[in-house]
């Protein structure tokens, strides 16, 4: 990590690490989870480490999820500061940590990526918002890990946000609103791309997203973000 950093992100203790010891032990770190979708399983549960019982039914068009927290407290506080606040340091925290796992990950598994891009939102959120977060953190994390960075990606319809909506009514909602950039098609064809976003919810989103590029011609979707909400 930088040294961007003086002082813990969450507690403010001394340290140049961006998180103390102790903070990083308390964070809820995913660990078991589904090897699909990343949603938190619990041990004694249907199929710990596998599959949950939504991918099971139905495998996503996307090949997996790397994530790095359930998005329970104080993640939801860092995803706030990334989102709404445009925080330098809880974003650079969040890239820090997630390039780490995503370099971990791509040396394991051997399946490269060939770009990174980041979901795409509609400009007038974000003109309500004042930025694009996951554009922001797709930068940052294609600085940490050398892999290039294409926003091939558009929203061209404004939808109503997502909060506390269902899957079916987030596809619904967001039935028709994204495609991939007529210049950019090329640039997709064949191409192992990894999605780059800041939570996955239901996974609507990434399902959709994952869809146009496959549909452009994709070989393949890696879902990279940094927090998973618990079912």
């Amino acid at each position: 990590m930088p040294m961007y950093f003086r002082t813990c992100y969450l507690c403010h203790t001394a340290c140049n690490t961006g998180l103390c010891i102790d903070c990083k032990a308390d964070l809820p770190w995913l660990k078991e989870q589904c090897q699909r979708c990343a949603l938190p399983l619990f041990v004694g549960g249907e199929v710990d480490g596998e599959l949950c019982g939504q991918c099971q039914q139905k495998l996503p068009s996307f090949r997996g999820v790397l994530s790095l927290w359930s998005y329970t407290f104080p993640v939801n506080k860092i995803i706030f500061a990334i989102k709404y606040q445009q925080d330098f340091a809880a974003t650079y925290l969040a890239a820090d940590c997630l390039a780490a796992k995503l370099q971990s990950y791509l040396h394991l598994s051997q399946q490269p990526l060939d770009f990174l891009t980041p979901a795409p939102a509609h400009w007038r959120r974000r003109l309500q918002r004042g930025s694009h977060h996951a554009a922001w953190l797709c930068q940052m994390l294609a600085k940490r890990t050398h892999i290039a960075q294409a926003n091939v990606l558009q929203k061209h319809r404004h939808t109503p946000t997502q909060q506390g909506l269902t899957h079916r009514q987030r596809e619904r909602n967001l039935k028709g609103a994204f495609s991939v950039k007529a210049a950019a098609k090329g640039d997709v064809k064949g191409k192992h791309i990894g999605l780059v976003d800041d939570v996955m919810t239901t996974g609507a989103t990434a399902q959709l997203l994952s869809q146009t590029l496959l549909q452009a011609g994709a070989a393949s979707v890696q879902v990279v973000c940094v927090a998973r909400t618990p079912a």
